[in-house]
């Protein structure tokens, strides 16, 4: 800014003189001030309400909150007397910065955007420069791969299209040769290894006949250990047999008393197994075979449970035979009264049939009787004669009632 700018005040406020010396008095006077602020609040600081009943600590809290509203209030009112003037002052230097930077900046953001252009194109142009290397360079780099040869790109970088081709040259004279000695060191590998395989092929067959010496001495050695072996499990064989013979000649010695007694306590055999012979439904079974291997500490025991199921059984069939005919004469009864029942309504029923029916179906009933004889079977002579004139007149009568009718 110029010597000779001068900035209008705004209309209606002091000057900027005035303003700073009203500041610089307000300031002085916060500053007198906070020492009797201190003290207010040091006054007040302690007290407190012990209850609702503490009507005298109500008074002085709220006293004292009066007071130090009072004096913050005026101190806000004051420093708001002394900001107002600034904040005028400072609206009225925004509004003619804004008004001098809006002549100048439109030309200023034209300007800056041929700069930008510029440093964009400027750009563009370095980056495909960069491009353009970059593949040259790898151009290189791929026909010198062809042949293995080691790559320096700074070196790459260095040299013109004259001096590349010798290098290219050079790479593919190295690159024959490392071939021919390839081809040389692979020929003699493959001499070393048919040597190596000739020296193998002749360690193996001496390996074959030493594995076949091994074979003969381990199958005689086995033969050894398996005739060994024969005669011990013989010995064992004949020790188990031994014992299962002896065995076998007690269990036979207490066999037959013990079938004996289970005979004589009223058991029956059926096939491999003993019945109680009094019922074939018996709860109550046993094998010889159990009996052949029961231990004589267990047989006693074995011989009373079976006692006390016999005699078990003795009392329930009692029982059951016992209510069985009771059930039998009961149900006898009821069928002859429901048989009696039955009769008895069957006549009353044809009776009626009877009685209601004209005389031609009475007679109808009769011929229905009398072909409906029950039928009897005589033994002597006399008696067939005379079933068979019986029958000779029924038929007669049924048919002199069946055209007379």
């Amino acid at each position: 800014m110029s010597e000779s700018t001068v900035v209008e005040q705004p209309k209606n406020q002091l000057s900027l003189v005035v303003v700073a010396q009203n500041i610089a008095s307000g300031l002085a006077a916060f500053e007198d001030r906070k020492a009797s602020l201190i003290t207010l609040k040091k006054e007040v600081e302690g007290l407190k309400i012990e209850s609702l009943e503490d009507k005298a600590g109500i008074k002085q809290v709220t006293e004292a909150r009066k007071k130090l509203k009072a004096a913050r209030v005026e101190i806000e009112k004051e420093g708001k007397a002394m900001r107002d003037p600034l904040t005028a002052v400072s609206k009225h230097i925004s509004a003619r910065e804004k008004e001098l930077v809006d002549i100048i900046e439109p030309t200023e953001k034209a300007l800056k955007s041929q700069e930008d252009f510029i440093k964009a194109e400027e750009k563009r142009l370095e980056e495909e420069e960069r491009l353009k290397e970059e593949r040259r360079v790898q151009a290189r780099i791929d026909r010198l791969a062809e042949y293995g040869y080691g790559i320096d790109l700074n070196f790459l970088k260095g040299l013109d299209d004259e001096q590349f081709e010798g290098v290219v040259t050079q790479a593919k004279k190295e690159y024959e040769k490392d071939l021919a000695a390839k081809a040389e060191a692979e020929r003699l590998q493959k001499e070393e290894q048919g040597r190596i395989r000739k020296e193998r092929e002749e360690l193996e067959a001496l390996r074959a006949k030493q594995a076949e010496a091994d074979r003969i001495l381990k199958e005689r050695q086995e033969e050894i250990e398996r005739k060994e072996r024969e005669i011990r499990q013989r010995e064992e064989d004949e020790r188990i047999m031994a014992a299962k013979k002896l065995e076998k000649e007690m269990k036979d010695a207490r066999f037959e008393p013990r079938k004996l007694q289970l005979l004589g306590m009223g058991f029956t055999t059926y096939g491999d197994s003993s019945y109680p012979d009094f019922s074939l439904k018996d709860t109550w079974s046993t094998y010889w075979e159990q009996v052949y291997n029961m231990e004589d500490a267990e047989w006693p025991k074995y011989i009373k449970d079976i006692e006390d199921a016999i005699e078990c059984r003795k009392v329930r069939l009692a029982e059951e035979e016992k209510k069985r005919a009771a059930d039998l004469e009961e149900a006898r009864q009821r069928g002859i009264r429901e048989a009696k029942e039955a009769e008895e309504k069957r006549i009353a029923e044809e009776a009626e049939r009877v009685a209601q029916a004209s005389d031609k179906d009475k007679f109808a009933v009769l011929v229905s009787y009398l072909e409906n004889l029950p039928a009897i079977e005589p033994k002597s002579a006399k008696h067939k004669k005379l079933l068979s004139e019986v029958k000779e007149l029924n038929a007669k009568i049924i048919a002199h009632i069946k055209l007379k009718a």
